[in-house]
């Protein structure tokens, strides 16, 4: 109400958007006030419900809140307006601070209330950050403005209510300008937040097999992480607390992170045709691409006396037809181009009539004869 009331004064162009979650006996009530408030100001109010049948067993807040924001979000584009903006207050924040430290202790969720950032393509402002709820119900009763308590905030049933019940009344008591307090570490914090990924952005990863290279990094153990952390949400859109199954090695000056070990089986491939390998997509070509710009990239090239190809991962202890008649150990290859030892089972290899005849990174056929057909290997840069 407080928000609402101070947009009106200072001219705002304004619609009120408000969700009836059904959680409370008088939940309806909130409905009235608003209608009677928006009438005298000749303000536009937008309604809706949150149907008792959408209501989960677990996790209702979280619930609410996507039920809530999507509403938020329509209401803003059907109305073309410019700004969603929420009534969260200084309390909110110091409380938010609070549950992430306990919950998690991550820096970069330490500022998930944010004053302003977007929302499916819709700008969220949060204008009251730096008020109290004190000071906002101060004002209410200075304007004479009606509004309603939610009498769940009295349960102690969520961390959030019996925080702020039993821990933020000592905390204030301790320090007066604890809400002023948790401002400042919040603009600190999201202004860390973004020097730290302005310089992660920089340090750019280049794909190597169906895993991710750097040069060394040279960071302590929880900087790299977070380095990796990042990197994985960019790169692959996955959200990591930890490594997982994620490998991180260090190898002949580069920092390596390696998904778990293929074990595909190998399967049959028929030149021309593309096929998968380990989440990547490559095609046995039996002429070369002419046209640089397009999506294949050329892998490698070698020559091959048949055509009754497979693909698949090269079996540990195989050894590979040198030119000399010889032979040389697959893990040798592999060393002798610095691939190391957890990414050797992500190498693709092509076999025909069962000897391997090209591996990605270390070999390609050296015993064929003088007729043998070529073959050129791409791989699809865009998936």
């Amino acid at each position: 109400m407080a928000l609402l009331d101070l947009l009106v004064e200072a001219g705002a162009r304004v619609i009120a958007a408000h969700v009836d979650h059904q959680l409370r006996a008088d939940s309806a009530d909130e409905s009235r006030l608003l209608k009677a408030y928006c009438a005298a100001r000749q303000v536009k109010l937008v309604e809706t419900s949150w149907p008792k049948d959408l209501h989960p067993a677990t996790g209702i807040e979280a619930a609410a809140r996507d039920f809530r924001y999507a509403f938020l979000v329509k209401t803003a584009k059907e109305a073309g307006a410019n700004y969603i903006l929420t009534a969260h207050h200084g309390d909110d924040l110091a409380e938010n601070e609070l549950i992430k430290f306990i919950r998690s202790g991550k820096p970069q969720e330490m500022n998930s209330l944010q004053r302003s950032g977007q929302i499916h393509g819709v700008k969220l402002l949060r204008p009251l950050l730096d008020f109290s709820k004190a000071e906002l119900l101060a004002y209410d009763q200075q304007r004479g403005l009606s509004y309603i308590l939610d009498q769940t905030n009295t349960e102690d049933d969520t961390l959030r209510n019996r925080l702020r019940h039993h821990v933020m009344p000592q905390l204030k008591r301790e320090s007066p300008q604890l809400i002023a307090h948790a401002g400042e570490f919040s603009r600190e914090m999201t202004a860390l937040t973004a020097w730290a990924i302005r310089g992660m952005q920089q340090i750019v990863p280049e794909s190597y097999l169906d895993s991710l290279r750097v040069k060394s990094l040279n960071l302590s153990p929880t900087a790299e992480f977070l380095y990796w952390q990042y990197q994985i949400k960019t790169c692959f859109n996955e959200q990591i607390g930890h490594f997982g199954r994620w490998r991180l090695v260090h190898k002949a000056g580069y920092d390596y992170l390696i998904p778990p070990a293929v074990t595909e089986a190998r399967k049959k491939i028929e030149p021309n045709q593309p096929f998968a390998f380990a989440g990547r997509h490559f095609c046995l070509r039996t002429s070369r691409i002419e046209n640089e710009d397009t999506a294949w990239q050329l892998l490698g090239t070698f020559q091959a006396d048949g055509s009754d190809f497979a693909a698949g991962v090269l079996p540990a202890g195989l050894k590979l037809n040198l030119k000399n008649g010889q032979h040389a150990k697959a893990k040798k290859k592999f060393a002798d181009h610095g691939v190391p030892g957890p990414m050797r089972s992500h190498a693709l290899a092509i076999f025909c009539a069962n000897q391997a005849v090209f591996v990605e990174k270390c070999y390609q056929n050296q015993v064929f004869s003088e007729n043998s057909p070529s073959y050129w290997l791409y791989y699809e840069k865009n998936i």
